[in-house]
């Protein structure tokens, strides 16, 4: 091999050894950049902020009498307050099925309700029956679901987004309404239904609840 020959094959491996530690670096920036892209379409769990007006609209529906309602259960059985509040206080939280924040609050609901069994939990779905029985499916409520599709009990408990709350007595009065969930609400709600029944108060986990109050996706209804 002639001397320029050896010297034209140095040359060469020392380009590749050169390019050989940046092509391997732009890889490693390729997979990286590539797999933030996929957290970017991951779609966070959206909570929607509560208004001093949606505070005070809830706060003048306590003592008030409680709005009745008449619905199917995804089994097509009917069932009425007037009847529920017979056998025990009812929480009643509305459910907006298309809601990251109902799907994020269920966990709560079945923490009420396996804590405090005197109270009747009571969950009202805005979807039909296909699309409840698949909110039902997707969460695996502990307590009774009914289906209001077209949203006239959430219109009349002036309930306009999901997660909305309100906890009814047997005498058929709300004894307090609250327009979102946080872990203070998750103290309140607790608290109240551990007066109404004479029950010790159960500490819940506040990882249930976000620390600052939150709503959910508004019902398609016109808010007065």
């Amino acid at each position: 091999m002639s001397r320029r020959g050896s010297i034209s094959k140095f040359v060469i491996i020392g380009i590749v050894s050169l390019l050989l530690p940046i092509a391997v670096g732009f890889g490693v920036l390729f997979s990286v950049l590539s797999q933030r892209s996929q957290i970017h379409k991951i779609a966070p769990r959206i909570r929607h902020y509560v208004s001093n007006r949606m505070i005070s609209e809830t706060e003048r529906m306590a003592t008030k009498p409680a709005p009745l309602f008449e619905l199917n259960d995804p089994e097509g059985a009917v069932h009425s307050l007037k009847e529920i509040i017979k056998e025990a206080p009812v929480l009643v939280y509305f459910i907006n099925h298309e809601c990251p924040c109902s799907v994020d609050a269920e966990p709560m609901f079945n923490a009420f309700a396996s804590a405090y069994k005197q109270v009747k939990v009571v969950g009202i779905i805005d979807g039909d029956l296909k699309q409840s029985n698949q909110w039902i499916q997707d969460n695996k409520p502990n307590h009774l679901i009914l289906i209001d599709s077209k949203s006239k009990t959430m219109e009349a408990y002036k309930a306009e987004s999901s997660v909305y709350t309100a906890l009814v007595t047997q005498s058929g009065k709300i004894v307090k309404m609250w327009p979102g969930y946080s872990q203070g609400m998750m103290d309140e709600v607790s608290t109240a239904m551990a007066d109404l029944v004479g029950a010790p108060v159960v500490s819940l986990d506040k990882k249930l609840a976000p620390d600052d109050m939150a709503a959910g996706c508004a019902f398609k209804f016109s808010v007065h």
